[in-house]
């Protein structure tokens, strides 16, 4: 076997240090992305000088993720970026020109992919884990506000991602703790939730998989494990790179972790998120390398979803570089000044 499955996995890690296991990994080409968090990320100075470590380390251009969407899940905390569903408010020059912002403040701290923006259809209002992440309660509403952000975040050259298909916003709990399910038949999922998804399909170069379990679609398998499921991605005409969300969530609580990589990769996707244990990630690896070593057919499956990871992976840049404290304060600056404007008009017309 010449592939390593570990470059279709994601790892993150605890502190501000790189791990030695996880130096090793990337080293030897053996991850496919490094994803941070705020438990990640301190300082300015910090943040650029860690991806720029992780980035010398890699042979080749390495994809170092974060979710920055505004509002309440802003890893880099330096400016107030606005959530999706108060920008939507906006007229779309408006929303472009923040989703350029924010994609210019990741390229200077050295992150090539965002996981943003999230195309959920905010249908439940006791939606929590959803709320204002989602650009409207409408698929109107989203298409226009997500299409507007992903124009603006483009033009920075950083690649992004749709998430969580096939929808999220009609479910009721966190599936960071449980797994959620939602009573949707494919009619109402058609009409409704995946509507921003197959308007954007062309132009979203990931999708991310929800931990939902659609009752109607597949009664035994959540999304992100559910060929059926993800399968409908391909008939709305997505041709990217489909990633799960984090593995280690209280959703798939009920299924063998060392499994999930395997059951991932069958189930039609491309690469999965480790989002803090580099130990599950190994054990993953060991899995899928292992399985693939008595079954040519996941063999085969490991190298399709390879060969969409390799394609994504070589038009991704190599964002960031030295860092200048003044040309720092002079983005951010800008960036604060700009969205303070952006208030006082809505405060002027609110």
């Amino acid at each position: 076997m010449t592939i390593d499955p570990g470059q279709l996995l994601w790892i993150g890690f605890r502190g501000a240090s790189i791990p030695p296991e996880v130096r090793e990994l990337i080293a030897r080409d053996r991850v496919g992305g490094v994803i941070l968090f705020a438990r990640n990320l301190t300082t300015p100075e910090a943040i650029c000088a860690l991806t720029a470590e992780l980035q010398a380390l890699s042979p080749r251009t390495l994809p170092i993720g974060v979710d920055q969407e505004g509002g309440r899940v802003r890893r880099l905390a330096f400016c107030p970026w606005p959530s999706a569903l108060s920008l939507s408010e906006k007229p779309e020059s408006v929303i472009e020109e923040v989703g350029e912002r924010m994609g210019r403040e990741l390229a200077f701290f050295g992150f090539n992919v965002d996981f943003a923006p999230v195309l959920d259809v905010l249908t439940n209002t006791d939606n929590r884990v959803i709320g204002d992440r989602a650009f409207g309660r409408t698929p109107e509403e989203v298409i226009r506000g997500a299409g507007a952000w992903m124009r603006g975040f483009a033009r920075t050259g950083l690649s992004f991602c749709g998430k969580h298909f096939p929808g999220h916003g009609h479910t009721l709990h966190d599936s960071h703790l449980t797994l959620p399910r939602a009573d949707r038949t494919l009619a109402e999922l058609r009409s409704c939730d995946l509507r921003p998804f197959e308007a954007l399909a062309q132009q979203l170069p990931m999708m991310m998989t929800a931990h939902v379990l659609f009752e109607n679609l597949d009664p035994e398998r959540p999304a992100t494990l559910s060929p059926h499921v993800l399968g409908l991605s391909r008939e709305i005409g997505f041709s990217g790179v489909m990633v799960s969300d984090d593995l280690e969530m209280g959703a798939l609580a009920g299924w063998d972790p060392k499994t999930l990589g395997i059951r991932l990769v069958e189930a039609g996707a491309h690469m999965g998120l480790v989002c803090s244990k580099p130990e599950l990630f190994m054990e993953l690896r060991g899995e899928m390398m292992a399985t693939a070593r008595r079954s040519s057919d996941f063999e085969e499956r490991l190298a399709k979803a390879h060969a969409v990871v390799s394609r994504w992976r070589e038009d991704l840049p190599a964002a960031g570089g030295d860092f200048q404290i003044a040309q720092y304060t002079e983005l951010k600056d800008n960036n604060i000044r700009y969205l303070e404007g952006l208030m006082e008009g809505a405060d002027r017309h609110g």
